[in-house]
C-alpha cells in the first residue's frame, strides 16, 4: 500500500509560493536563518543585513538573506579546545549557613 501525503494541495502550493517570494517578513527570515526575531534585528542594526520598511511592515530580500549567508560561509574557524576548570570549592565544603 503507498503512503499517503497528508498536506493538503492548498498547503503544499503555499509552501511552495512562499519559498518563490522575492521579499520575507522579520519572522520569516528568522525562520529561513533559524534564528529568532531579535537576532534578525541585530543584524539590521549592525547592517549585516538589508531591508526595506513598506508602510508598516519591515522586509528582507530573499537575495539579501542568500548574500548574508554566501559571505558568511567558511567564516566559522573553531578556536582549540579548553580544558574544563574544576570547581574551586566543593559543595560540601561551602557553608550557606554560616
Amino acid at each position: 500500500m503507498l503512503s499517503r501525503n497528508t498536506t493538503s494541495p492548498t498547503a503544499r502550493a503555499a509552501e511552495a509560493y512562499s519559498q518563490l517570494r522575492p521579499v520575507m517578513t522579520i519572522p520569516e527570515t528568522a525562520e529561513f536563518f533559524r534564528a529568532s526575531r531579535g537576532h534578525i534585528y541585530n543584524l539590521l542594526r549592525r547592517g549585516d543585513l538589508d531591508a526595506v520598511k513598506v508602510g508598516g511592515r519591515t522586509l528582507v530580500r530573499r537575495t539579501d538573506a542568500e548574500a548574508l549567508i554566501d559571505r558568511s560561509a567558511g567564516a566559522f574557524r573553531p578556536g582549540p579546545k579548553r580544558k574544563r576548570r574544576k570547581m574551586a570549592l566543593k559543595a560540601a565544603e561551602v557553608d550557606i549557613f554560616g
